[in-house]
């Protein structure tokens, strides 16, 4: 139904509505449960967000062309690709495919759950 916030973050991703956007997140999705697999993946704040023992972590949201990669406490985080100046949150911006780096996204991925444990 037409205005109907969406349940999950599989919901949420089938309804962006740029094709492009779309399969980014398709693809950072599966990065963040292929790195956390024990995190969970609800919806807050209107988009997909995973926790490690309901401690906040990482979300994704999409925007008209692009797709941001949020980390909740990412100013503990150390990454050419994070940006944003806040007191806490970081994001990695993505626009492209090649804006994808695997390995980098899953090693930030696995220290901000290990920091949400610890906090």
């Amino acid at each position: 139904m037409k205005g109907e916030k969406p349940k999950t973050a599989v919901a949420y991703i089938n309804q962006i509505p740029d094709h492009n956007v779309r399969k980014l997140a398709r693809k950072v999705r599966l990065i963040v449960r292929d790195s956390v697999p024990e995190a969970e993946e609800t919806m807050k704040m209107g988009m997909p967000c995973y926790t490690m023992k309901n401690k906040m972590f990482a979300s994704i949201g999409d925007y008209t062309k692009h797709l941001n990669l949020y980390f909740f406490q990412g100013s503990k985080l150390e990454s050419q690709l994070l940006e944003g100046s806040g007191k806490g949150m970081r994001h990695i911006k993505i626009e492209k495919e090649s804006d994808i780096v695997p390995r980098e996204f899953s090693r930030l991925l696995n220290e901000a759950a290990r920091n949400a444990l610890r906090d």
